[in-house]
């Protein structure tokens, strides 16, 4: 007969809670053309092609040729925005980030107007601390995606020798693809046309919290017997203070 076994890892520091809350920025979200005037509605996580497909600003790129049409969208900058409340608890936190698991690619973000940080890299996580951008109530986060011919092509002529890239995996003469931290199929596979598409493609959000947080935990078996297996846990802590003792509660909360 097999024994089941429940096992539970705590991690207790001190006679203290913390407590960690975070703010999903996934709604209210709308996009335009740089240099445009009106907002249309925007998805997050998303991209630009499906934000202009759904209002029906482009055809749909997948039927007969149309994909043809929709190549001057990625020769053009766009902006995304969408306005989060925050609240006094919130406020009131030692550490506030502003977390972007993906940005799609080069962007400038923007919290209530002040430039927080310039992105270059599809597939990283960005952080950023916030809290002296954070107000009280209403706040507006803006985000301008540069376009990557704009921002890649100068460094393909500069080049002192031309790149080549793998057959099939960049549907032009010039292979952008090699100059930038972006999914390999946007510039066109055998199976797929080529879409240098930009957007919010992870969903952002405000990570709030005090003293510490446990940022890795690693569990690894150290021993196996019959009936017992011993197992080592080791976390990896950010802390906003030296922590001298090992008493502290942690807790999760999601907004």
């Amino acid at each position: 007969m097999k024994k089941k076994v429940n096992t539970v890892f705590l991690l207790l520091i001190c006679s203290q809670i913390i407590v960690a809350q975070t703010v999903n920025l996934n709604t209210d979200w709308q996009f335009r053309q740089a240099g445009t005037e009106k907002w249309f509605p925007a998805t997050a996580p998303g991209q630009v092609h499906t934000d202009l497909l759904e209002n029906q600003l482009i055809d749909d790129p997948f039927i007969y040729a149309n994909y043809k049409k929709v190549q001057w969208i990625g020769f053009k900058d766009w902006e995304y925005r969408t306005e989060f409340d925050i609240d006094k608890n919130i406020l009131e936190k030692e550490k506030i980030e502003l977390v972007f698991p993906g940005l799609d690619t080069y962007a400038d973000v923007y919290l209530n107007d002040f430039m927080i940080l310039t992105a270059d890299n599809m597939f990283r996580n960005w952080r950023v601390d916030a809290k002296n951008y954070l107000k009280k109530g209403k706040n507006t986060l803006r985000i301008t995606f540069k376009s990557v011919y704009k921002v890649d092509l100068p460094k393909y002529m500069d080049a002192p020798f031309e790149l080549k890239a793998w057959q099939n995996n960049d549907q032009s003469d010039i292979f952008l693809s090699l100059y930038a931290r972006k999914a390999g199929y946007h510039y066109g596979w055998d199976w797929s046309a080529r879409f240098l598409s930009c957007g919010v493609w992870k969903m952002p959000f405000v990570d709030a919290w005090n003293k510490l947080k446990i940022v890795g935990v690693h569990i690894f078996t150290e021993k196996i017997q019959k009936n017992d297996a011993f197992l080592r846990a080791i976390f990896e802590v950010e802390s906003t203070e030296n922590q001298n003792n090992t008493n502290f509660k942690i807790e999760n909360k999601n907004n």
